[in-house]
């Protein structure tokens, strides 16, 4: 009879303690300054292996490198390393995509007024007396098919009132 199971990742728990840099967290993220491929609880021993040399490739590996490099050639402590890993279902890309497009993007508005009450006097707005509030202004039309128009005039709601600000 053959199963098919599904694919499956080892991932760490973030609050695992560990007395230094968890190995695979250290040494991934070096090989990553490096310019190298990252090992990780999938990797071979010969994998693992050939990560002091990727090291060496840019400078004196240091002693912690070397002890992370250690605890994952050895196959009693990397065996003791991997025993702390979750093993969870790896993640359908196409899925995750799918679910992503159907999600709303999280947009909160605040209220400003309970942020910031900024008291305005409006009598002491100084506003030239040519200043037509329901003059419209046209812009010339771009090059091309489309024909904009902006009108610079104030909106027909008051926003203040609007957000419920007294301005009076």
């Amino acid at each position: 009879m053959n199963e098919v199971h599904p694919k499956t990742v080892l991932m760490k728990d973030a609050r695992l303690p560990w007395p230094t840099d968890f190995p695979y967290d250290h040494l991934a993220a070096r090989l990553a300054g490096a310019g190298a491929a990252a090992i990780g609880p999938e990797s071979t021993a010969a994998e693992v292996m050939a990560t002091l040399f990727a090291l060496q490739e840019t400078g004196t590996p240091t002693a912690v490198d070397r002890d992370a490099w250690d605890a994952l050639r050895h196959i009693d402590q990397r065996l003791t390393i991997d025993f702390y890993l979750y093993e969870v279902p790896a993640p359908d890309v196409t899925t995750l995509i799918d679910d992503l497009g159907c999600q709303e993007p999280p947009v909160v508005v605040p209220d400003f007024h309970r942020l910031a009450v900024v008291p305005v006097d409006w009598t002491a707005v100084d506003v030239p007396e040519a200043f037509d509030p329901n003059q419209r202004v046209d812009t010339p039309a771009p090059a091309g098919d489309a024909a904009i128009s902006l009108d610079l005039r104030p909106s027909s709601g008051d926003w203040l009132d609007l957000l419920g600000v007294d301005h009076e």
